[in-house]
């Protein structure tokens, strides 16, 4: 029985040891600037009239990112705000009812984006993928990869055409969608 106690807690103690040394050499790689993991900030986007796209708690802030899609300016100054640099594109109307009133074409984000044509887009919809970019891309790829993001591949955007199967128009005929590899 003692025998068993002792096991026990021998046990317990590697399991402490091992649990601070995780921490501490955490902690000392992070101040050091070796962490790869690229820690997302969790408080709750700043209430004002832009959206902070920086902030993580702006990927659930659903109220304001639907605003997005109505305000045009202040879809435009948030991508400003979040470093993001884009060309407004005038409207086009083209035949079968097809085309966008307020799209943009990313020139800069955080990765290099490839595509085989330029990728006119909703402006909601290039903040979306900032968001989707910065906070869930970047970090997954940091820690499942241990590597940073180099390119995301994207196949196009603005395109008239149905929703395979359907009559109505896919979301592509508005520029309100992207394919990405």
């Amino acid at each position: 029985m003692q025998r068993v106690q002792t096991l026990i807690a021998i046990g317990a103690g590697l399991m402490v040891a091992a649990t601070a040394a995780f921490a501490i050499s955490s902690r000392v790689a992070e101040a050091a600037g070796g962490s790869s993991f690229a820690r997302p900030n969790y408080e709750l986007a700043r209430e004002g009239a832009i959206l902070d796209l920086t902030r993580y708690g702006s990927l659930g802030d659903t109220k304001r990112l639907a605003l997005l899609e109505k305000e045009e300016k202040a879809c435009q100054d948030a991508l400003a705000a979040a470093g993001v640099a884009f060309t407004r594109l005038p409207a086009i109307r083209a035949s079968g009812g097809c085309g966008f009133d307020r799209a943009v074409v990313v020139k800069t984000s955080l990765a290099r984006w490839k595509a085989p044509e330029v990728l006119p887009m909703a402006c909601d919809l290039a903040a979306r993928l900032h968001l989707w970019e910065r906070h869930v891309v970047i970090p997954a790829a940091e820690k499942h990869l241990g590597s940073p993001v180099v390119e995301v591949e994207a196949f196009g955007s603005f395109q008239c055409r149905r929703v395979s199967g359907a009559e109505r128009l896919s979301e592509h005929a508005f520029a309100k969608a992207v394919d990405i590899a």
